[in-house]
């Protein structure tokens, strides 16, 4: 289980597929208002746009009596948080490679339309075995062909925005 400030995620194992998934559930305060539930259910209609090897793939999304959940892909790994620290830094060419795994998954979802809005290492979880990272958490994504984000909103983290998108 981990927890993050809009919701938790669970490890499942499901026994009839045999695959391991991750079950991402708001917490009661992110969905006490509209827009927070309305962030939860538009993070999956972003990543259902998206089949990329560096994006995680989201299976099923719903509500089941006060429980919303979205169930995707376990990705193996840590958020790329843990490798920022002075004693935890990775090699320079681990992080090149782990950079363009993320700017060609930003790329892609940018051809689709998607903006995810939030990049920062805690979003991006990084497997050393396998040298594979991934985007997490389209919570704050925009969507370019839709009009449902208010102008003048501003999402994300402050510390790493654009300046495009801080003005």
């Amino acid at each position: 289980k981990a927890r993050g400030g809009m919701g938790e995620v669970y490890f499942v194992v499901d026994r009839e597929l045999g695959l391991d998934i991750a079950v991402k559930t708001p917490l009661p305060s992110a969905l006490s208002t509209q827009a927070g539930r309305t962030r939860f259910f538009r993070e999956a209609e972003a990543v259902g746009r998206l089949d990329h090897p560096n994006i995680v793939t989201v299976h099923d999304v719903g509500k089941e009596h006060d429980l919303a959940y979205m169930a995707m892909d376990y990705v193996p790994g840590e958020s790329l948080d843990a490798w920022t620290h002075r004693s935890t830094l990775l090699p320079v060419w681990e992080v090149l490679e782990a950079a363009a795994q993320v700017a060609d998954a930003l790329a892609y979802a940018h051809g689709r339309k998607v903006v995810h809005r939030d990049i920062k290492p805690s979003n991006i979880i990084y497997d050393r075995a396998s040298g594979l990272a991934k985007i997490t958490d389209f919570g704050v994504a925009r969507m370019l062909d839709s009009n449902r984000t208010r102008t003048g909103t501003v999402l994300g983290s402050p510390s790493y925005m654009s300046p495009e998108q801080v003005a």
